[in-house]
């Protein structure tokens, strides 16, 4: 089952014969043992046992949240930028986006600064989306975007996305509002397949830059909004962030929970939203209660 090299010094994880275990795991709120974060990899100190069985170093049969360092040196790792002003000449490929290669509609050559994507099917689609995400690495974590979206009908969204996957998520959209004859923004909440448009948050806005926030505090997450990035307003309620995972939704596929930008054209499949950065500020030592 073992290769014999792994146990000898030059094939351990460290020089002097240390041996580590990576592996998959997951951090549930408890008590409900909901995985908002999804899959997780992990490390833990191990040793051979003399009658060769790899054995936790400290001699127990549970992973630890903190282990051991080697005595090694640091070794710079490449890390993903938690602001994105989109300036490079080509999309971050730390993005994810389902089913479909986000460079089908993400550009950021149409307007440098800028990312423009052009809006597709509705976010409960699992065929052609527009939607651009980042995993959640942390639930203490701010996400912020400025967007640009001047909609012409109600088949016109763009905004701010909290998603798990197609049935469950939650969408702070700016959007064509036929009920106040103009542009506004409201909050969609599709739960196990259920769809609230939350009209009590519809709220008429103007046709100019509009800065969207999320926010997500352990078990709360909730929305905000503004025009120039300093002064905030709350819109919505406060979601249940345990609900945003593979043991709460019915037709989960264990992703991890996501947030993002998106834009849906459900008419013609051609209009787009300019976002000016997207900035995601996370405190990855936070623990999951």
């Amino acid at each position: 089952m073992f290769d014999e090299a792994i146990r000898r010094p030059e094939g351990a994880a460290s020089q002097y014969g240390e041996t580590y275990l990576v592996h998959l795991t997951a951090r549930p709120f408890v008590p409900e043992l909901r995985c908002t974060l999804g899959r997780e990899t992990a490390i833990q100190k191990m040793h051979w046992t003399e009658d060769g069985w790899l054995r936790m170093a400290d001699g127990s049969n549970l992973a630890k949240l903190e282990v051991e360092e080697p005595d090694l040196p640091d070794v710079p790792m490449p890390q993903i930028p938690s602001h994105d002003d989109f300036d490079a000449p080509q999309l971050g490929n730390w993005y994810y986006s389902p089913r479909i290669m986000p460079t089908s509609f993400a550009d950021v050559t149409a307007r440098p600064g800028w990312v423009r994507l052009r809006g597709q099917e509705s976010l409960a689609s699992l065929n052609r989306v527009s939607l651009l995400t980042r995993k959640l690495t942390s639930v203490q974590a701010t996400v912020t975007t400025r967007m640009e979206f001047n909609p012409e009908v109600y088949q016109h969204s763009a905004g701010l996305v909290l998603y798990y996957d197609n049935m469950n998520n939650a969408f702070l959209r700016k959007y064509w509002s036929e009920t106040l004859g103009g542009p506004a923004i409201s909050i969609v909440r599709l739960e196990n397949g259920e769809k609230t448009e939350m009209l009590d948050t519809r709220t008429a806005v103007d046709n100019r830059p509009i800065c969207m926030r999320l926010n997500i505090r352990g078990r709360r997450s909730w929305f905000e909004w503004g025009y120039d990035g300093e002064t905030w307003t709350k819109i919505g309620p406060e979601f249940d962030t345990t609900t945003f995972s593979d043991e709460y939704c019915k037709f989960g596929e264990f992703t991890g929970t996501m947030v993002g930008i998106a834009v849906t054209d459900a008419a013609l499949h051609e209009k787009t939203a300019d976002f000016d950065f997207f900035d995601y500020e996370a405190d990855e030592s936070a623990p999951v209660e």
